[in-house]
């Protein structure tokens, strides 16, 4: 079986968690799995129909993933539906770097991960959507930027990546390929 992770990263977590899950479907199925990992922006674009699952993940800015994930969902869209096959998606934002009175308060993994898995779905179905912590480097982020997050201390800079959420979900999406009739 093959498997498809495509990713669209702006400074390497999602990428990092692409490769990730691909190592963890590879080595969880005894190599049963195949799997290609590969930038949502890759020239030339994938064939989708030389694949029997595919996941797709991106970073999020601004609670929407970014333009080249958006461009490979929009662009494979009608194949998908002409010709559909599992497919899972996940995003990478930044929740657990917000102190918990004000990410818990306002629930923005769950506003950020419903809204997006919103508007993923109007051009792909999906069987799971994942929202995982990514990593947020302070050289990474414009001076001012940095200087008001950190410097406020609203935002704690740091790798927020829970490897072992992201291996559980891994294992949860390589049990559904496993179901009879997902294939």
């Amino acid at each position: 079986m093959k498997v498809l992770i495509v990713y669209a990263t702006a400074a390497g977590s999602t990428r990092s968690i692409a490769e990730r899950i691909a190592t963890r479907i590879s080595t969880t199925s005894s190599n049963t799995y195949a799997t290609t990992v590969l930038p949502a922006d890759v020239e030339p674009p994938p064939n989708l129909s030389e694949f029997n699952a595919v996941i797709i993940g991106s970073c999020i800015h601004a609670q929407k993933w970014i333009a080249p994930a958006q461009n490979f969902i929009k662009a494979h869209s009608e194949e998908l539906k002409a010709n559909p096959k599992p497919t899972w998606i996940f995003s990478v934002g930044m929740p657990a770097a917000w102190p918990k009175w004000i990410s818990g308060s306002l629930k923005m993994a769950e506003k950020e991960q419903d809204k997006v898995g919103k508007e993923v779905a109007k051009y792909v179905d999906f069987k799971g959507h994942q929202l995982f912590n990514g990593e947020w480097k302070t050289d990474e982020v414009p001076l001012l930027a940095r200087w008001f997050f950190g410097g406020t201390g609203l935002i704690k800079f740091g790798d927020y990546r829970d490897w072992d959420a992201i291996d559980a979900w891994a294992d949860k999406v390589l049990q559904e390929l496993q179901l009879p009739g997902s294939n």
